[in-house]
């Protein structure tokens, strides 16, 4: 199983020391030869000269949590302060996880920061069993013994109520109305003493909470993001639901619930688009359902966070799944979704032509990874094909902010032995498969962590490496350096690197 993850701002300073960290998901991860897939979240600490080797690694059992093939511990992580004491905090998605007793209804362990470092003695547990949350953990069919629900499958951190304390978003493949994932969101608010179920909502199309009807395979809550789209200093919560029938036959949509001051997110005012139609006409395949990846960043400096919504299944020119990015600004009365630019590999000024299989939007991540004051847009593209020989190698696309938007800067890439980045294109390496941004080295500038989850490492194939390139500010993406990480790397011998275990498909968001 190869998670990707949608990913924005990934910066989190889980030890205290002033420098953001890289935090990487590894739900496939096996213990040993009897349990497939159990999982893990390995942490790299940032310094003055990016990310170190010497990582620290979390498993189930460190934190109380059983150990069970099929856990896919680290599926999501999400950095908040959930307590408000200036610390930064760990939630960590299993969304295999047995409980109530049925294998599949998943779990988010939560992690505390003190003066210390996180403390891994008293993570909270948060499912759907937990007293006092709406809804209730549920079999996928009466009498089969299992769930599908997968309660932590994604998450997003927010302060969506404007109280200094972070809140916590989380997915649910939720059943609705007979409908198989139709998806649901559960939010959980925090306050001193961390999440809790008080205030708890849970967010779905049903009876017209949100806009919109819940139908088979909506996938309501399979990519999230939060940003202030309204500057009124409450976050806002975008929620992607890619199996949302559009106009002309397709799949997939947005919706947006919007924060308030005391309130929380509220229906009141909320959205529901469809990215292909609510700009320039571009040619969409029919399809089951489409991907739907999230990310959100000021683009162009106008102190409202826009949002940009990758869609890899696109056809662009003619190509088919070549991809692209919807982007719709933010503003005082919210997102103007019906005037968005649209970003592709034919839009003028970006390296490279569309390609059928690239899947530009797969993954996306923001930051300013200039300096220069506007966020800018990586966007992977881990179908690009190196040659005719080296298939789905990968590249990374960069549209630089500027007043003028996303991509109003112009635009770079990323490539595995192209400049500073390290390590040479091969087949399946699907290099950009996850993207992130974090201040690692606390330069005032984003730098940028881009997954390579089907790169072989030492013989073993689909092990996966990550690869760093620091933002310089006032020059190009990788003037200063670059370096790459792996498990049983140098300084990591926490776990060995294997087949099947695609390290660098889970970056914290």
């Amino acid at each position: 199983m190869l998670v990707s993850s949608p990913a924005a701002r990934a910066g989190g300073d889980l030890d205290g020391d002033g420098y953001q960290d890289v935090v990487v998901g590894v739900p496939d991860e096996g213990i040993g030869a009897a349990l497939a897939k159990v999982g893990g979240v390995t942490i790299h600490p940032g310094g003055p000269m990016g990310a170190s080797y010497l990582a620290t690694r979390i498993l189930p059992a460190d934190i109380g949590v059983p150990q069970e093939e099929g856990l896919l511990f680290g599926a999501a992580v999400a950095i908040g302060d959930f307590d408000g004491n200036g610390l930064d905090d760990l939630a960590i998605g299993a969304p295999g996880a047995t409980v109530a007793p049925l294998p599949g209804a998943g779990l988010v362990a939560v992690l505390h920061q003190d003066a210390s470092g996180l403390d891994l003695t008293a993570a909270q547990l948060w499912s759907q069993d937990t007293k006092g949350l709406k809804d209730r953990v549920e079999e996928s069919a009466k009498g089969s013994g299992v769930s599908v629900e997968g309660f932590g499958r994604r998450l997003a951190a927010g302060d969506f109520d404007g109280d200094g304390f972070d809140d916590l978003a989380v997915q649910v493949r939720e059943a609705l109305k007979g409908f198989a994932n139709a998806g649901a969101v559960q939010v959980l608010y925090g306050s001193a003493e961390g999440l809790r179920a008080k205030r708890n909502q849970l967010w779905s199309q049903q009876k017209g909470a949100v806009l919109g009807v819940p139908g088979p395979d909506d996938g309501f809550g399979e990519a999230l993001a939060t940003g202030d789209f309204d500057a009124d200093g409450a976050d806002d919560l975008a929620i992607g639901v890619p199996g949302e029938p559009t106009p002309g036959g397709s799949r997939g949509g947005v919706a947006v619930l919007f924060g308030r001051s005391k309130k929380g997110l509220t229906a009141r005012g909320d959205l529901l688009f469809a990215p292909e139609t609510a700009a320039e006409p571009l040619t969409v395949e029919p399809s089951p359902a489409l991907r739907v990846e999230l990310a959100t960043g000021d683009f162009d400096g106008d102190g409202f966070d826009d949002l940009a919504v990758g869609n890899s299944e696109a056809s662009v020119s003619g190509q088919l799944f070549a991809g692209r990015v919807f982007v719709a600004r933010g503003a005082a009365s919210g997102l103007l979704v019906g005037a968005g630019t649209l970003l592709h590999r034919d839009s003028s000024g970006v390296p490279g032509v569309a390609a059928s299989g690239d899947r530009l939007g797969q993954s996306l991540a923001a930051g300013d990874l200039d300096g220069d004051g506007f966020d800018d847009l990586a966007a992977g593209v881990p179908g690009a094909d190196a040659s005719a020989l080296i298939l789905d190698s990968g590249i990374v696309d960069v549209f630089y902010g500027s007043a003028a938007g996303a991509g109003g800067g112009g635009a770079g890439f990323a490539q595995q032995d192209v400049g500073v980045v390290q390590d040479v294109d091969e087949a399946l390496d699907r290099f950009g498969a996850a993207v992130a941004t974090a201040d690692l080295d606390a330069n005032g500038t984003d730098d940028l962590l881009i997954g390579a989850p089907g790169n072989g490492v030492e013989g073993a194939p689909r092990a996966g490496l990550v690869f760093e390139l620091l933002g310089a500010p006032g020059g190009t993406l990788g003037d200063l350096e670059s370096d790459l990480y792996f498990q049983d790397g140098p300084g990591d011998h926490l776990a060995n690197a294997e087949d099947g275990d695609y390290f660098g498909s889970v970056f914290a968001r």
